[in-house]
């Protein structure tokens, strides 16, 4: 991710901000981290799906960084308001449950 906000930032003067989701980059691990990790590899090495583990980590770690996301738009829309974002990230479901809180307004509202 650093690599890419890089180039995008030398390259193309883009304005980037950069956040590694809950234990990736230089971020610590849970034992819960650990304990999904250890279960996808067991999978891989068995010669069964990945999949189911990896859907259910990565909705744990969507979980996580919804908030830290909307935390970091909210303190960038305020430091450069009408600024036009685009998410760029690995974790699927987190960028579409930020969205839904972005666009989809709460029943009854």
């Amino acid at each position: 991710m650093t690599g890419r906000a890089h180039l995008l930032v030398t390259g193309c003067g883009f304005h980037v901000a950069c956040i590694d989701s809950p234990g990736h980059g230089d971020r610590p691990r849970t034992a819960h981290d650990e304990q999904e990790i250890a279960a996808m590899l067991a999978a891989r090495a068995a010669g069964e799906p990945e999949g189911p583990v990896a859907v259910r980590y990565n909705a744990h770690l969507a979980e996580g960084a919804v908030p830290e996301w909307q935390a970091t738009l909210d303190a960038l829309h305020r430091c450069t308001p009408g600024l036009r974002l685009r998410l760029r990230g690995w974790i699927r479901a987190a960028q579409l449950r930020l969205l839904g809180r972005l666009f989809i307004p709460a029943s009854g509202e």
